[in-house]
């Protein structure tokens, strides 16, 4: 990989999951980049921590690892994000080349752009009417687009009245109960199409479709990844299998995944009688 390749993976890791183990940072680019080598990942890791990257920061951890994380990031910041996210999956898109149209902060209003005119329409509705139709349009994008970067960077959950009291901020006027009402039904479908850090890029309707149709460990062919990590002695197998025993999901999913993982002490052992 190139030094602009690993960059541009790091960037993309920072913004759109707030923060990642090196581990699973390598695993993801590892789909990319199937040569890529852990330790080849580790010494341009151990160079940024010590140059300071520009757009996030490299924070070594206490067993000599790494995590790749947005810029103002503290470990109380790291503790909490990581508590919140659990178990959940990694959104990222199949090719490395798609990595940049998600570190464009539009990508929000291109993909909804409905939902982002329905939104639009409302707040120049409700703002002062001695602005003109442009200023109300201006005002209404700016807004639109300020709660999109709240939503999606924010660590922990956004309190509804704290959007009524930006919204109200910024002058726009709830008149009757019906205006509410109708805001939270657009607010709702807002939230529900923002990748949030919170979720690993995901939104949450993505979510709850990736869990339902990919229950358990089947998430973004990760198995087969680790297993060739495996394989390439880049991670210790039994290493593995402790890590997913500690894991918060069902005994029977871990039993299913560790059970994955066997597989390869018998590829080893045909290995030496070939």
């Amino acid at each position: 990989m190139k030094k602009n390749e690993f960059n541009k993976c790091y960037k993309y890791f920072a913004y759109m999951f707030g923060a990642i183990h090196s581990d699973d940072a390598y695993l993801i680019m590892r789909l990319y980049f199937p040569s890529l080598l852990k330790k080849d990942m580790y010494i341009d890791l151990k160079e940024r921590y010590d140059k300071e990257p520009r757009d996030y920061q490299v924070v070594k951890t206490t067993n000599n690892k790494y995590i790749i994380c947005q810029k103002h990031y503290c470990y109380e910041d790291l503790d909490r994000l990581f508590a919140i996210q659990g178990d959940k999956p990694y959104f990222f898109p199949s090719s490395y080349n798609d990595l940049t149209y998600y570190l464009n902060e539009d990508d929000f209003m291109d993909d909804n752009e409905e939902l982002i005119k329905d939104f639009l329409h409302y707040l120049v509705d409700h703002l002062p009417s001695h602005m003109n139709e442009e200023e109300k349009t201006e005002k209404g994008i700016k807004i639109i687009f300020k709660l999109h970067l709240i939503l999606h960077h924010s660590i922990d959950m956004i309190r509804i009245q704290e959007v009524v009291d930006y919204l109200e901020h910024n002058k726009v006027k709830f008149k009757t109960e019906k205006d509410i009402n109708t805001f939270m039904k657009i607010y709702q479908q807002f939230v529900n199409n923002t990748r949030t850090i919170s979720n690993r890029g995901y939104t949450p309707l993505e979510l709850r479709k990736f869990n339902e149709e990919n229950p358990g460990f089947k998430d973004f062919d990760v198995i087969e990844a680790l297993k060739d990590s495996i394989r390439l002695g880049d991670i210790d197998l039994d290493d593995a299998i402790d890590r997913i025993k500690k894991l918060k999901a069902p005994d029977d999913e871990k039993r299913a995944v560790i059970k994955e993982l066997e597989t390869l002490r018998k590829e080893d052992k045909n290995d030496h009688f070939a």
